[in-house]
């Protein structure tokens, strides 16, 4: 089976965004899939193609625009010209505005049939009908013979916003790629880390507060890239803590792992995420976590039964989150909670399901309109 990957990305993306869709390449790989990943990037002058177990990465230019967005002509033609030949095209939204990219990537895949292109949202389905991204995510969605978020709770929320959709919505499952995370060596880094997880924004001037109140042995670990950089660093310079911050900019996978193997404690505070993947990957690395109470954040600590995890309200003030991570940093998370997380081959293995029934009886029929004029339900076997 063929199988495209596309994300276009942008500027504004996490690196959660790059780790989820190189953890499914690789685990489709292993499956015997023929994996090809598409994507785009603003520090490449041309085009970059890349092998690395069994997955082939394209890498198209993008010229950066206004607000962090990027656009790629050269990825819209790849897709276009490749969309008979693949069997399924799975297109990966991350956040930041995404409009340009979105309808490149609807525009391509006209030629493929609606029947064999998956879509998975990496933004908060809420943060994605704002405009002017609406019109554009909600032609993908109508297209998409599976809308397959990152959790239950994402999958709630779409089915209630469409509901003549729910039966096209099936949430990816919650895994982590242990095996990586375990085999990180932990970087060498002085007195106790806290990690700042999720993008860059009013979250993570709490956190950077939240250090005046901590003992002086923390230090606060940003990671993380984009012009909020400059404007928390000055905070930090404000609140006198800025000896105590450092800002390490992008990280690939392969580092973020690094950093979760260092850290005593990972603080994520974002309201509105698509999944709590990023406290899933911490506990399983060994690390603790204070999180924001959301319903993701509950779904991922449910899967390790709470342990190692302090839950606190999304708006809580720097002092009430000090006192959370300084309570938190003296738990260890336990073995048995870590053997809990399913691993990212799980969530390969019911892709590959799900995109093998794209080629069963009666999708074709039911997948006729390439205009959203109504679905009928995959078939499955």
């Amino acid at each position: 089976m063929k199988v495209a990957l596309v994300a276009p990305g942008s500027a504004r993306c996490s690196s959660s965004f790059e780790r989820r869709v190189q953890e499914l390449a690789g685990g489709l790989a292993r499956q015997g899939a023929e994996v090809e990943v598409v994507t785009q990037d603003t520090g490449v002058s041309s085009l970059r193609v890349s092998e690395s177990d069994g997955v082939v990465t394209r890498r198209f230019p993008a010229t950066a625009r206004g607000l962090g967005f990027a656009v790629s002509p050269g990825l819209w033609e790849h897709v276009r010209q490749g969309a008979e030949t693949w069997d399924v095209v799975h297109l990966h939204a991350g956040r930041g505005p995404f409009t340009v990219a979105t309808r490149g990537v609807a525009f391509a895949t006209r030629r493929l049939a609606s029947g064999r292109l998956i879509f998975t949202p990496h933004a908060p389905i809420q943060r994605l009908l704002r405009w002017p991204y609406a019109p554009v995510v909600r032609a993908v969605l109508d297209r998409a013979a599976h809308i397959v978020p990152l959790s239950r709770a994402e999958a709630d929320l779409i089915r209630d916003i469409f509901p003549k959709a729910a039966h096209r919505v099936q949430p990816m499952p919650l895994a982590v790629d242990a095996g990586a995370i375990h085999a990180a060596r932990p970087v060498d880094y002085p007195g106790p880390v806290v990690l700042a997880g999720g993008p860059l924004g009013r979250q993570t001037e709490r956190l950077i507060a939240a250090m005046a109140s901590l003992d002086q042995r923390f230090r606060l670990v940003i990671p993380g890239r984009g012009p909020a950089v400059r404007r928390l660093q000055r905070y930090a310079d404000d609140l006198e803590v800025s000896e105590r911050v450092d800002f390490v900019g992008h990280t690939t996978p392969a580092v973020h792992y690094r950093w979760l193997r260092t850290a005593r404690v990972l603080v994520t505070l974002a309201q509105e995420e698509p999944s709590g993947s990023e406290l899933l990957e911490a506990l399983a690395g060994g690390t603790s976590a204070v999180a924001s109470d959301v319903a993701v954040n509950r779904e991922a600590a449910a899967v390790a039964d709470h342990a190692g995890v302090t839950l606190v309200a999304p708006e809580c003030s720097p002092l009430e989150l000090a006192d959370a991570i300084a309570a938190v940093a003296e738990t260890d998370v336990p073995s048995a909670a870590r053997l809990r997380i399913p691993s990212g081959q799980v969530v390969a293995e019911s892709m590959l399901a799900l995109y093998r029934s794209l080629s069963g009886p009666g999708v074709a029929k039911g997948h006729a309109s390439a205009n959203g004029n109504g679905h009928r339900p995959v078939a499955h076997g």
